[in-house]
């Protein structure tokens, strides 16, 4: 191996390393435990966060698959006995093994209404969701990111603004997007995110890349939507009152993910880089313009 390239991919172990370290000083050392907090009064937002200061508040929320608009769809919310980095309450591991070779990956669980973002393996950002509703679901499988748009007009109603739209099933619209979180998986199929959310995963992800005629010459972010949401029962997180790790995703499922998706995803991503190198090269030969 080259000396430059192999200083590179030294430099770029230490830096998986790093990041590695640094997320896993978010892993709670002791169990978090929840309690019920009830939705009374004509100002519950005010409530909470005359309570838990503004930060905690949005953080309460958060962790209930609420925006501040939609606060009162709750009758209770709950409530962890610390306030802390939201990263400290993550429902996915912290660090996906068998992972740790792609770039970028996006999970996105319909279960307990959340996903997450991983570099090289390492967990850097999760967050609620609000998934398809019941005769409308999300679809489940592996995707990637397609196109964006930092703001469009939904298909089904031209007055829904849907801002951060990232699309990850071109044939039948389904995109990431701020929109209404109400607590529970409310979209035409599509991935309703916070708007910081959206913004992030907006400016994070990688699109596709086409070619002159339109066609696929490699993919973006691969994006894996997994597991069923049990519609009429219990919202997953109210478990959290009884059990801290209710809403855990395993290792044995991320195994399971792994297992159905790893190859296809590091084939696409080997053939990105090629395309990549062969479009700089490409560009490097050609004449100047003048």
């Amino acid at each position: 191996m080259p000396e430059n390239k192999t200083a590179a991919v030294e430099t770029k172990m230490q830096d998986d390393s790093a990041l590695k370290d640094t997320v896993l000083r978010y892993k709670p050392d002791m169990p978090i435990h929840y309690s019920a907090f009830p939705v009374r009064g004509k100002r519950p937002l005010a409530t909470l966060d005359s309570i838990y200061g503004i930060d905690g508040a949005r953080l309460i929320l958060t962790l209930n698959r609420l925006d501040e608009a939609n606060i009162r769809r709750a009758d209770t919310l709950v409530v962890p006995d610390k306030l802390t980095d939201l990263l400290s309450y993550c429902p996915y591991p912290y660090v996906i093994d068998e992972a740790r070779s792609i770039d970028k990956l996006l999970l996105i669980s319909r279960r307990i209404q959340a996903f997450a973002a991983y570099e090289n393996g390492v967990l850097v950002r999760w967050g609620p969701t609000s998934t398809g509703r019941k005769t409308k679901p999300t679809p489940a499988g592996l995707f990637s990111a397609n196109w964006k748009a930092k703001k469009t007009t939904s298909t089904i109603d031209s007055a829904w603004v849907l801002p951060y739209y990232f699309n990850f099933q071109s044939k039948e619209g389904v995109a990431l997007h701020q929109f209404s979180m109400p607590g529970y998986p409310a979209s035409h199929a599509c991935v309703r995110l916070l708007a910081e959310d959206a913004k992030w995963v907006y400016y994070w992800a990688d699109q596709w890349i086409l070619s002159e005629t339109g066609q696929i010459e490699a993919y973006g972010t691969p994006i894996i939507v997994f597991d069923e949401y049990r519609f009429g029962k219990r919202k997953p997180w109210k478990h959290l009152l009884e059990d801290p790790d209710a809403i855990n995703i395993s290792g044995e499922e991320i195994h399971e993910l792994m297992d159905k998706y790893l190859t296809t995803i590091k084939e696409r991503e080997e053939k990105r880089k090629e395309v990549i190198v062969a479009r700089k090269n490409r560009s490097a030969r050609e004449p100047e313009q003048f």
